[in-house]
């Protein structure tokens, strides 16, 4: 299989860089893309907040099959799916956006193979600092990654997807059950009382 690098397939950009605490907006232009956003391979989308960056924030909008990447830290990587708000959004300077150079690559595959365990070990031993570890983008680029061919990138991307939905499912409905018990037990406690 083609070991390639990161920086020949995919373009790696940084987030918007703020100098202070990212202040929402309710005539915000953005919304904003932080790393605590980033969770286990999957994003959270639900409550990013909307900021002003005016025409600044148009050369950093993320698009549908971008990579969210955290720089600092754990480095896991999450694609983006179909954006559905009619406000753009940014992504901050904690994060990188991979966005795949061509149709070669399926960014649900990159997120997979960046997470992988022999990638992430890849990752820790060219991350730098002692506090909290950061990888550099120029080290970044210079990664090495198996590309096989477009049909087993997209159906191990379709497995990788659907394991992380199957994920998603089982804690909703550890959740639920966990509801389910709690409410069980209150009624029967509340019988006894009668």
């Amino acid at each position: 299989m083609p070991m390639m690098k990161l920086g020949d397939v995919a373009e790696i950009r940084t987030g918007v860089a703020f100098r202070k605490a990212i202040e929402p907006s309710a005539d915000g232009t953005h919304y904003v893309l932080q790393a605590k956003d980033v969770l286990e391979a999957r994003l959270d989308l639900n409550d990013l907040p909307l900021i002003e960056l005016g025409e600044r924030g148009d050369r950093h909008e993320l698009a549908t099959g971008d990579v969210i990447m955290v720089s600092r830290g754990r480095t896991v990587a999450a694609p983006l799916g179909e954006i559905d708000s009619a406000v753009p959004t940014v992504a901050a300077g904690s994060v990188y956006v991979l966005r795949p150079k061509n149709a070669a690559v399926d960014p649900m595959y990159l997120a997979w193979t960046i997470n992988r365990p022999g990638t992430q070990a890849q990752l820790q031993a060219l991350a730098q600092g002692s506090h909290i570890p950061f990888v550099s983008k120029q080290s970044l680029a210079k990664l090495k990654i198996p590309v096989p061919p477009i049909e087993v990138q997209q159906t191990i991307g379709h497995v990788y997807g659907l394991s992380l939905r199957e994920k998603d499912l089982m804690s909703q409905l550890s959740e639920l059950r966990e509801r389910l018990t709690h409410a069980l037990c209150s009624t029967a406690a509340q019988e006894v009382k009668k």
